[in-house]
């Protein structure tokens, strides 16, 4: 008998006949003899629903509020698996992520995990119980609701997989596993059987939404295999974890997939001062405000900073720059909206200005 960590995302789930199928993909392992601990998302656009309804209310929704309501997806998807368990002779339970032990620090709507007391789901599998966790979310030292951010089932995931001991975690999509380029966008795109921790990192840094980043990151830390697969066959999927041993030292540039963001939102912030403090400064602004800056570019002190953003983030970004205009009065923030952005991500590929110009030729095609 062997613990199993498995995580089913939004499209897995999407309905209750989808929801049926992954109850019976849970009842085989089940009765195959395997522990399960089985983390969900909600249904579906059921979280995209729920914003909606947020900001049918009001344009900016208290973060706290908006965590309390969006908690609820999960929770919805948990119940509804535990009952389609039970009804084919699974003894099943749901638990929320506080409920879980999932202990976060108290920044509503990008969580960080802190630690994980999970004595209620050890009991459970003791009694023999398939346990459901509602991804997403935990609970501040405060007693507070909170949730990871977009994608933070899978960091749920991953985090319970390192807290049991689980050499891997079984991360459920509709898609075959990582691919060179989105497969919906590009149909020529072929499946990776292995990524290594740092690409994948990359990739899911850059826009590839099969993984969320901060997944990654724990599994790299505590060196534990994701295995990316489809929920509706049984294909073998994509490995992510340490780089393959025992290649030749040989150089040469390995291309391996294309990112793309399809909505993002790029700031420049004018008015800096000729003091690279000024940039540093405002950067502690956004770390405490847990944002994630990509392609971040500035010439010197003083010139104006470029860097790309959620549009989500935008309104935080804004704050962070307006609180620091009493020490810098001239400091002023523009936004770019509507834009997109693609990255060749591989390795060796910084001094190989034929591939950049490759990737211009393409985008001017």
């Amino acid at each position: 008998m062997s613990l199993c960590v498995q995580k089913y995302g939004g499209t897995s789930v999407e309905n209750p006949t989808r929801i049926q199928a992954v109850a019976d993909r849970i009842a085989e392992r089940r009765r195959a003899g395997d522990d399960l601990i089985v983390v969900v998302s909600a249904m579906g656009d059921m979280t995209d629903y729920l914003i909606g309804l947020a900001k049918g209310v009001t344009a900016k929704p208290p973060r706290r509020e908006l965590d309390m309501l969006l908690t609820a997806g999960e929770r919805i998807t948990m119940a509804l698996l535990a009952m389609a368990l039970e009804r084919r002779g699974v003894s099943a339970i749901s638990f929320t992520g506080s409920q879980s032990g999932i202990l976060t620090d108290d920044s509503h709507t990008k969580a960080r995990i802190r630690d994980i007391r999970a004595f209620r789901i050890r009991e459970e599998l003791d009694r023999g119980r398939v346990v459901i966790v509602a991804g997403f979310q935990g609970v501040s030292p405060q007693k507070e609701i909170t949730t990871l951010g977009r994608g933070g089932s899978d960091t749920t995931a991953v985090a319970l997989a390192i807290a049991f001991g689980a050499p891997e975690c079984e991360i459920y999509t509709d898609v075959d596993g990582v691919f060179t380029a989105d497969p919906r966008a590009c149909p020529r795109a072929r499946r990776l059987p292995e990524v290594p921790y740092d690409m994948m990192l990359e990739l899911a840094n850059m826009g590839a939404a099969v993984l969320h980043g901060r997944s990654v990151e724990l599994a790299m830390k505590y060196n534990t295999v994701i295995h990316v697969r489809s929920s509706f066959n049984e294909n073998a999927g994509t490995r992510v974890g340490p780089a393959s041993e025992g290649r030749s030292p040989r150089e040469e540039t390995l291309l391996r997939a294309i990112a793309a963001e399809g909505q993002v939102c790029r700031v420049v912030v004018r008015g800096m001062p000729p003091d690279p403090a000024a940039t540093a400064a405002l950067f502690r602004r956004f770390e405490q405000a847990e944002i994630t800056l990509n392609l971040v570019e500035q010439e010197s002190a003083g010139t104006p900073l470029r860097f790309v953003i959620a549009p989500s983030d935008e309104t935080i970004v804004a704050a962070a720059v307006e609180s620091l205009r009493g020490e810098f009065p001239g400091l002023d923030a523009d936004f770019e909206r509507d834009l997109a952005s693609v990255s060749i991500v591989g390795a060796t590929l910084v001094n190989r200005s034929g591939l950049l110009a490759d990737g211009l030729a393409s985008l001017a095609r």
